[in-house]
């Protein structure tokens, strides 16, 4: 049993293509929770636009109507809102750019490792369209509340 030939273990597999580990998806492990913020921060960006393209327009009839003197917040969400009405065709352009700006910046902060900015990143973009259309919302409806009362007394 001194024979070289014989060996009493089998040769390494490594250098054989097909005898190679399976490649593994934890790479992908994070991928869900990617596409679940992309789309929630495209949800909300829809929102925001939606608000101002269908709720505002309305309410500005109202303070003409009445012809209200308006707060600035109001004045600015008005302009805004007036803005989005007259250019809502570029809008549809710019929601994908601005999402593929979005989701590149989250699959590049992933890859290199800093998850604590993709965190920041994503959650910017959750609170960002959730503040502004909460300041929105009240820039349209404190003026109405207020209104209201006027006329109910």
């Amino acid at each position: 049993m001194t024979d070289p030939s014989i060996q009493a273990t089998p040769p390494d597999p490594a250098p054989y293509p097909d005898t190679l580990p399976p490649r593994t998806l934890s790479g992908f492990a994070g991928l869900p929770l990617v596409v679940s913020f992309y789309a929630l921060h495209a949800v909300l960006w829809c929102a925001l636009a939606a608000y101002l393209l269908l709720f505002v327009p309305p309410a500005e009839k109202t303070f003409r109507d009445f012809n209200m003197v308006l707060p600035e917040a109001t004045r600015v969400t008005l302009a805004v809102a007036r803005w989005v009405g007259n250019y809502w065709y570029i809008l549809p352009f710019w929601l994908i750019v601005f999402l593929a700006a979005d989701g590149g910046l989250l699959i590049l902060f992933r890859r290199q490792r800093r998850r604590f900015l993709a965190w920041v990143w994503a959650l910017f973009n959750v609170v960002l369209p959730m503040v502004l259309g909460l300041l929105a919302f009240f820039a349209i409806q404190v003026p109405m509340w207020k209104l209201l009362d006027a006329l109910n007394r």
